[in-house]
């Protein structure tokens, strides 16, 4: 009967053992699954800042593009009032705004 009574004590104490390993093992995982949510909050939002900023870029390089197309087109029309110089000067800043929103908008995509 004692040989009953210690072997039904060891089992209990194994299993209250088992218990506070497992709680001790739900605790870290816990811990770890609300780190992990965390960088990935401050990760979504660097990701929805840098959207917003890049939707602004583009659409700000686009505005300029239109305008600088605009001048460009004035200043290839009127060859008296505009010299050589300043049609180069529209047509490369043209040039380079549209170059910049194509890179913009592929990083858009």
């Amino acid at each position: 009967m004692d040989f009953q009574a210690d072997a039904i004590d060891r089992v209990i104490k194994n299993a209250i053992q088992v218990v506070e390993n497992s709680k001790y093992q739900m605790f870290e995982i816990l811990e770890t699954a609300r780190d992990e949510l965390l960088t990935l909050n401050q990760e979504l939002q660097l990701v929805m800042k840098e959207t917003v900023d890049t939707l602004q870029k583009v659409d700000q390089l686009e505005l300029n593009y239109r305008r600088s197309r605009i001048r460009l087109t004035e200043v290839s029309r009127d060859f008296v009032r505009y010299k050589e110089d300043d049609i180069r000067q529209a047509y490369e800043k043209a040039t380079q705004l549209q170059l910049d929103v194509m890179i913009y908008r592929e990083k858009e995509m």
